[in-house]
């Protein structure tokens, strides 16, 4: 859980960034 749990968390908080970004432009 140390080094791929860090990458995974960096994917999901990228992930949520674009989802808030759409949801901006909306």
């Amino acid at each position: 859980l140390g080094k791929s749990w860090g990458n995974l968390e960096k994917i999901i908080e990228g992930e949520l960034d674009k989802i808030i970004a759409l949801i901006k432009t909306v």
